[in-house]
């Protein structure tokens, strides 16, 4: 069986820890939450997939409180201006730097205020109006989440399928999350294993670059001494090579311009003596 963990965040007395008593029991307990709760779980069933659903609340902006969570709701009362503008200025950085991988939401409740006459005259009197669909679309849309809602804890209205949408895209991403994670460890092993290759043709190079060198040292011109070393430093081995060639080169050059100087000495006593034959 799968499980999933929700946490909802945002400021005191938006109607998180309802949302998850109405959800769970089925039953809208209004002012009359215990203190103390803070959390609860949940067999679920969605698209036919039995899920342990785990529901956390907290009203406490201290990443060391924050529980781990495969989706954060980031919530606020659309009566309420205050706790809208807090997600901006205060709920979502934390978040994002806490949850950096994790699947974010925006959830507006007590959508039932909205037609609500006592608590419209109250706004109404503070100059204000309840927060519209298309600021929270807007807001949404400038921090770059996906996935907006609102809902009623009291009517019941858009709970259902907040909690429906927002649980198949979390299950969606943590699948995605796992392939992805295959992947990396995939491409890590093939990765592991081409470095093994080039250690081994690393060693392979460096066993055939120590070659057998023979120098032959003559401390006495009927005796020659033949000593074998291997040299471990490509450098020094393809320069010693380098420097055999330019002595054999040399000798070699050597041999051929003495070989012109005795050819042109010859050519030039050949010469004289066919003069000196003409003049006798």
């Amino acid at each position: 069986m799968s499980s999933l963990k929700l946490l909802l965040v945002g400021d005191k007395s938006v109607g998180k820890r309802n949302l998850i008593i109405t959800y769970t029991a089925h039953v809208f307990v209004g002012e009359n939450v215990p203190m103390s709760f803070e959390s609860c779980k949940a067999k679920v069933t969605i698209n036919k997939e039995d899920l342990d659903l785990q529901l956390t609340s907290s009203a406490i902006l201290t990443s060391k409180k924050f529980p781990e969570a495969d989706c954060v709701v980031m919530c606020f009362a659309v009566d309420s201006y205050d706790s809208f503008e807090s997600l901006e200025v205060k709920w979502y950085d934390v978040m994002k730097e806490h949850f950096p991988n994790t699947t974010l939401a925006l959830l507006g409740t007590k959508t039932d205020l909205r037609e609500d006459e006592e608590r419209l005259e109250e706004l109404e009197l503070e100059d204000d109006s309840p927060i519209a669909w298309k600021e929270i679309e807007k807001l949404a849309k400038k921090l770059k989440i996906d996935n907006f809602y609102e809902c009623s804890s009291k009517s019941g209205k858009g709970l259902s399928k907040f909690f429906e949408d927002l649980v198949k895209t979390t299950l969606h991403n943590k699948k995605n999350k796992k392939e992805i994670k295959k992947e990396n460890v995939n491409e890590k092993e093939i990765e592991k294993e081409e470095e093994e290759e080039k250690e081994i043709k690393k060693e392979q190079k460096e066993e055939k670059l120590k070659t057998s060198i023979k120098l032959n040292l003559e401390y006495d011109p009927k005796i020659k001494i033949n000593l074998t070393y291997e040299d471990e430093n490509e450098e020094e081995v393809q320069k010693e090579k380098e420097n055999e060639n330019e002595k054999e080169e040399k000798k070699e050059n050597e041999k051929k311009v003495k070989k012109e100087k005795e050819k042109q000495v010859q050519k030039e006593k050949e010469i004289q003596k066919v003069v000196k034959t003409k003049e006798n």
